[in-house]
């Protein structure tokens, strides 16, 4: 379904984020599910998707959290390019344009980034 988001409306893509925020807290997926979205060339939705779970985890989760569930795609080289593309895109979009309507603390989620960030420089 991922992979066919570009023929989604807004209220299909809002809850397969919210489907796949849900599996990801409980880790009966892990993050390396959204490798089939080419994050170097993100369309309009696919970004508004990425932007939800994100949003959502950063909300919700830990660093703590954060980190168990970045580890997946750390500790496996293959994901090395989809890792850095990731933190990218949770840099650019929940710490240096986060929406003024979401309850996102800028400070806690850049501490939250932080922490991922060192589990990455670590490896």
């Amino acid at each position: 379904q991922i992979k066919q988001m570009e023929n989604f409306n807004i209220r299909k893509i809002t809850n397969l984020a919210k489907l796949t925020t849900i599996l990801l807290e409980k880790h009966a997926i892990s993050l390396t599910i959204l490798r089939v979205i080419d994050l170097e060339d993100i369309n309009p939705l696919q970004g508004v998707y990425l932007r939800l779970i994100f949003e959502q985890l950063f909300t919700t989760r830990t660093a703590e959290q954060l980190v168990k569930m970045f580890k997946t795609i750390v500790e496996v080289e293959k994901y090395e390019t989809f890792r850095d593309n990731v933190l990218l895109f949770i840099k650019e979009v929940l710490i240096n344009n986060p929406r003024q309507s979401l309850n996102l603390n800028v400070k806690d989620t850049k501490k939250k980034y932080r922490s991922i960030k060192n589990l990455i420089l670590e490896r």
